[in-house]
């Protein structure tokens, strides 16, 4: 995989003693200060904070520099750059789950500071934060659902691209199969991929492009609303300004999120497949998709949590989550006795690994990230099981199953057998039972075929 972009501090003593501290991005080193003025901690978070996101964002970053001379920026010309800054270093401060960072500072990164960060074309004059209004978030909004239907046509045309073109972005911009308009390539640009992994300004591109993302859902501009909110209200409360909230009355709306689930007969034709899979599997042994749908299915934890788990991890008592968001969130999951099986039998064609060693590894031994669960571990289950699944009573599986899903699933059967409130939140890891019975638990079967599955996978658990 390409190496993520990072910059370090460099330091050259000066003949008085004191240090001069240097920023380094990419090819790039500019002097930040000296001591005493700037200490290295300062520095590095000046660095993280400020410079690299806009060296993300390809802006020249050095221009952010503070002038030595230059007197602080009055609190009344508090620019968006500025207040988005501080609200990022204040949200990273705020987690030591990198997981939780991105979430909350990707927003800024890759939406808001682009669009509201300058007031010209050229990107050469930051703009107040006061001058942030309902006419400008208006435009944000249009602009993102523009890029949403530009994306869309781009995916199309990327379909009737050869091979070829597919290889090679210059030729790719000067298809006539494609035929991209001059909208679609500056998205391409910004959103295309080599080989699911390489941006295509990385020099070691390569693979066949395609798209990163195509584009923002209306729930997802909402949650960039949401934080423009937050960094106004922030800088308010900060800096003792009077801005007014933009985005009020603002949000989209949209339709109520499809929290959906695995009915029995689901999870048994999951089962089936990964079962399969495992019996043929050879060289890729080290999957145990079969033990992984069943804690999945029957454990319910976080995908980040399921990524961690080790061999140190299983016990008589079940699975402990050692490392959590949330005090709630550490605690000991039982595991039924069909999942230990699955568990015993995936640690033998391990050939009886280390207690450090993770539970599902990749194929070089090393942790699973999320992406490589969803991609990697349950997508082929998933195919296999959507081709081979005749549904009884006419119910197909989702049209999206994720690990989610299968955490919504754990909290379900739960409740439908009748497991109390406070267990149920202790090994679901929410502090807040209406969390857990409002948006996991779903209506109970009908068909008591599905619950007596249930109950029979659910043998050795107390409920």
């Amino acid at each position: 995989m390409p190496t993520p972009l990072s910059g370090h501090l460099e330091t050259r003593v000066l003949a008085d003693g004191h240090r001069a501290l240097y920023a380094k991005i990419r090819t790039d080193r500019h002097l930040l200060g000296r001591e005493p003025e700037w200490s290295k901690d300062r520095a590095e978070r000046f660095l993280k904070s400020t410079l690299l996101p806009a060296a993300k964002l390809r802006q020249p970053w050095w221009d952010l520099i503070p002038s030595p001379d230059a007197d602080p920026a009055p609190t009344q010309s508090l620019t968006v750059w500025q207040a988005c800054t501080e609200y990022v270093q204040w949200r990273e401060s705020r987690s030591e789950n990198h997981n939780t960072r991105s979430a909350a500072t990707s927003p800024v990164v890759k939406h808001l500071l682009p669009f509201f960060a300058f007031a010209d074309a050229g990107q050469t004059i930051q703009r107040p934060l006061s001058d942030v209004d309902e006419g400008l978030v208006a435009q944000f909004i249009e602009r993102k659902r523009q890029e949403r239907a530009i994306l869309t046509d781009l995916a199309e045309k990327l379909t009737e691209a050869s091979p070829e073109e597919l290889q090679d972005l210059k030729r790719l911009t000067q298809s006539a199969s494609a035929d991209l308009d001059e909208d679609e390539i500056v998205l391409l640009r910004r959103f295309g991929q080599q080989g699911g992994r390489y941006k295509l300004s990385d020099p070691h591109a390569r693979g066949r492009i395609s798209l990163s993302s195509r584009g923002l859902r209306d729930s997802e501009i909402n949650r960039c609303l949401s934080t423009l909110r937050s960094v106004v209200g922030r800088a308010n409360r900060r800096h003792g300004l009077q801005v007014p909230d933009p985005t009020l009355d603002m949000r989209l709306r949209g339709e109520a999120p499809n929290r959906n689930w695995l009915w029995p007969e689901h999870l048994e034709a999951l089962i089936t497949a990964a079962r399969a899979l495992d019996e043929r599997e050879g060289r890729y042994a080290h999957n145990g998709r079969e033990a992984a749908v069943w804690v999945l299915a029957l454990c319910g934890p976080r995908v980040h949590e399921f990524c961690a788990f080790t061999w140190r991890d299983l016990s008589d008592a079940g699975l402990t989550v050692r490392t959590s968001k949330t005090a709630a969130g550490r605690r000991t999951i039982q595991v039924p006795a069909v999942a230990r099986a699955a568990l015993s039998a995936h640690r033998a064609r391990l050939g009886d690994p280390n207690a450090d060693t993770p539970i599902w590894p990749t194929s070089t031994g090393r942790r699973r990230d999320r992406n490589n669960v969803r991609s990697r571990l349950l997508a082929p289950v998933i195919n296999t099981a959507r081709a081979a699944h005749e549904p009884q009573a006419g119910e197909p599986l989702p049209d999206r199953v994720t690990p989610h899903t299968f955490r919504r699933t754990a909290a379900t059967a739960w409740y439908w057998l009748g497991r109390d409130e406070r267990t149920t939140m202790h090994e679901i890891g929410h502090r807040s039972s209406r969390l857990t019975l409002e948006v996991y638990a779903q209506p109970r079967p009908r068909d008591p075929k599905q619950k007596q599955m249930l109950a029979g996978w659910m043998a050795g658990v107390e409920l």
